[in-house]
């Protein structure tokens, strides 16, 4: 994740300075107890887009020791539809209840704040970057991450706790986001939207498919920007964040949005990456034909879930129709293939 090397330039205190000391002084610090006073804060913004506003913050403590931690606030989004309070209820839950003990490489759980003024979520700060597309050595280290986070709760269920919080992943979940593409192609140009209404005339089969698997926690939107890398450690630690869109459902469902880009021989490899981190777990390997027919699948979703909110996002009708035709490849590709 890269950061500034210091404050946005001409910004001065902030108004929250002095509670956001105070939170910090007793809750990541109070224990144990006394603890060292928090005598000055640093705030650098990240620089990455993200939904919400993240800092590191870097507290000088009496004595002059230094300690970092990287902040996330809730208070706007940058996504008008987004419910702030749910995905905030979400991420923090996750990290706190589900991965907290989990020894998976995400970051620790630091502490959290919510009030009528603020929502703040605290956790580890890990220095590193975003994964890139010319990493392809860490692509496949991220689909093996990724089956053994699925192995450790296929073989420790009760790690995951009380669900509630999390997003399921049933019919009305994927039908809701195809109604809202066709809804969004319909605004912009109905000869798309008639395009795109033939490619959802027999999607049903494609949720009784996605939906026919045991479900499992999935991350929701497992790609590179959600994927933090640390470089500095041997081996480089991967570290999965943005936990805002957590659910329970097909364990192929994160895969797909992984792998979506990538073509043989790297796909290949991560594909069996994820597979033989099954058999290092003792655990079965998934199998290769639910496999073919279900990341397609989840692809073809990933697509209707981009033109759901191509509206919000401002896409032009040549964008919109790219996205149209890619959802008709997959679902020509996909005919014939159900069982």
């Amino acid at each position: 994740m890269e950061i500034p090397g210091g404050p946005t330039p001409g910004e001065g205190p902030r108004a929250d300075d002095e509670a956001l000391r105070r939170w910090l002084q007793s809750s990541l610090l109070g224990r144990p107890d006394p603890a060292p006073e928090i005598v000055s804060l640093q705030r650098r913004p990240v620089a990455e887009d993200t939904s919400y506003p993240c800092e590191v913050i870097t507290m000088t403590l009496a004595g002059g020791a230094t300690a970092e931690i990287f902040l996330k606030i809730f208070g706007r989004s940058e996504s008008p539809s987004d419910d702030i309070s749910l995905r905030y209820e979400r991420e923090l839950r996750v990290y706190r209840d589900v991965l907290e003990g989990a020894n998976l490489g995400t970051p620790s759980f630091r502490g959290s704040l919510r009030s009528p003024e603020r929502s703040w979520l605290a956790l580890e700060f890990v220095p590193g970057d975003r994964l890139h597309w010319r990493d392809s050595t860490l692509f496949i280290a991220a689909a093996a991450w990724l089956a053994r986070m699925q192995a450790h709760f296929t073989a420790h269920p009760e790690h995951l706790g009380e669900t509630s919080f999390l997003i399921r992943h049933d019919t009305a979940f994927f039908r809701f986001h195809a109604d809202e593409a066709l809804h969004a192609v319909s605004q912009l140009s109905p000869v798309l939207a008639e395009r795109l209404a033939q490619v959802l005339e027999d999607y049903d089969r494609n949720i009784e498919v996605m939906t026919r698997e045991p479900a499992t926690l999935i991350h929701g939107s497992f790609s590179k920007h959600d994927i933090l890398v640390e470089t500095s450690a041997d081996p480089p630690r991967l570290c999965p964040i943005d936990w805002e869109q957590a659910g329970l459902g097909s364990p192929f469902y994160d895969l797909a949005f992984l792998t979506d880009g990538w073509k043989p021989p790297t796909l290949d490899r991560m594909w069996d990456a994820y597979r033989d981190e099954f058999a290092r777990h003792r655990l079965d390997r998934p199998n290769w034909d639910r496999l073919h027919l279900l990341v397609p699948c989840f692809r073809l979703h990933k697509i209707l879930m981009t033109l759901g909110k191509s509206s919000a996002r401002g896409f032009n009708e040549a964008a919109v129709g790219k996205l149209v035709e890619t959802a008709w490849r997959l679902r020509r590709a996909l005919a014939g293939d159900y069982s």
